[in-house]
């Protein structure tokens, strides 16, 4: 699997290292950093770093390195795919890159003593949670949320219900319908007002809605370059990517999951299912292609979300090198780790709008869309250096 963050910017964590504390390893405070606190303390193989140095590795395996993977996912480094399974693997791996450019620390994925000290006295009490959250005060800075929903192609007629659910929640929350400047794609509009640092704030909601047919490729292609917020909700095509119209046709595929150069040179795993890999064989990967003409914004903060089958398989072309200009500094991704039934999908829409527009924390956000589609298991990737409070 490969190595989600090697597309991190080292401009992005040169910015990070002014918000965060960390001492390095000086003989004035060399004894306090070999003190581990609350969830590490007492374990032997983590003490042993502390005390003589060295660094966890996969002789480690088992409680020790399941303690350090708990404490970073409790802190908001997710570990989607395997979660804390006691191996010290490419995942745990990736997030520790992650945290350690957070905080200001060599960005080598190696716990060492002077990461395993600031991870100690970062990450929660055992048995709780940092709770995060989008970066609300960067979604709203301009005055207006843009929120793009592209519904994708269904061939057993189950989509459309699914829509006709939706707009009728759209009617029901204040939308009206608008304008936009995508001529392809129906527009609604609400004012917004929140609550920020005691002050009440003004902005103005603006729903796209992409439906399957001829153009909706080409309005999601926008959307994830422009929009601030874009939510796919259909089929995932095997890990291929979202779909706009039938599964033999290859006009309606915006392909993550093959046909990159990383595909081909075997850097990246491609969709294993050989018949999706033969339609789509004269196609490109959207995203490659999209960063070869700069169309992704570094300087825009995004969320994206993937309501579809296992959409855990789209992480490694999203973190590995395809989506460029964006990291985890300036992209937050949803996604789901299992089948989601299509007759959810509006429930699982719904959930999430109404999320962002009350403002949950993410992990509140997961709890309701796992109860609106228990099967879907929802994770994220890319909060751990989100902010704490809205």
């Amino acid at each position: 699997m490969p190595d989600y963050t090697t597309s991190k910017s080292q401009d992005t964590k040169t910015e990070t290292k002014t918000n965060r504390s960390n001492p390095s390893l000086t003989p004035s405070n060399a004894a306090a950093m070999t003190q581990l606190h609350g969830r590490f303390a007492g374990d032997s193989n983590l003490e042993r770093i502390m005390t003589s140095g060295g660094t966890l590795s996969s002789r480690d395996n088992g409680e020790s390195v399941r303690k350090v993977q708990q404490a970073l996912i409790d802190l908001g480094y997710s570990m989607p795919r395997f979660g804390p399974d006691g191996g010290y693997g490419s995942e745990t791996i990736s997030a520790l890159k992650d945290f350690q450019g957070d905080y200001g620390l060599p960005v080598t994925g190696h716990l060492d003593r002077n990461t395993l000290s600031t991870l100690s006295r970062n990450a929660p009490t055992a048995n709780s949670q940092t709770e995060r959250f989008f970066d609300y005060g960067r979604l709203l800075a301009d005055g207006k949320l843009e929120i793009t929903v592209a519904f994708g192609a269904d061939e057993h007629n189950i989509i459309p219900m699914e829509i006709a659910q939706f707009r009728q929640w759209v009617s029901q929350s204040g939308f009206v319908p608008t304008r936009g400047a995508d001529g392809n794609s129906e527009y609604f509009q609400r004012p917004y007002s929140f609550q920020n640092n005691g002050q009440q704030v003004n902005a103005d909601i603006v729903l796209r809605v992409i439906l399957p047919g001829n153009t909706a490729l080409d309005s999601y292609s926008d959307a994830l370059q422009n929009d601030e917020v874009v939510y796919y909700a259909g089929h995932a095509r095997y890990g291929s990517g979202p779909d706009f119209d039938h599964k033999e046709s290859p006009d309606g595929n915006f392909v993550i999951g093959a046909n990159s150069q990383g595909h081909q040179s075997g850097q990246l795993k491609q969709t294993e299912n050989a018949h999706i890999r033969d339609v789509l064989s004269g196609q490109g990967n959207h995203l490659e292609n999209i960063s070869s003409q700069g169309g992704f914004q570094s300087n825009k903060y995004q969320v994206w979300a993937f309501g579809a089958c296992s959409t855990i398989n789209y992480l490694d072309e999203l973190r590995g090198g395809l989506v460029a200009g964006k990291d985890t500094s300036n992209l937050d991704i949803m996604g789901t780790g299992k089948p989601i039934y299509l007759v959810n999908e509006a429930d699982a829409t719904i959930s999430f709008i109404f999320g962002l527009l009350s403002q949950q924390s993410i992990q509140q956000m997961i709890t309701n869309m796992n109860a609106r589609s228990p099967e879907a298991d929802w994770w994220q990737h890319g909060a751990g250096n989100n902010p704490t409070q809205r």
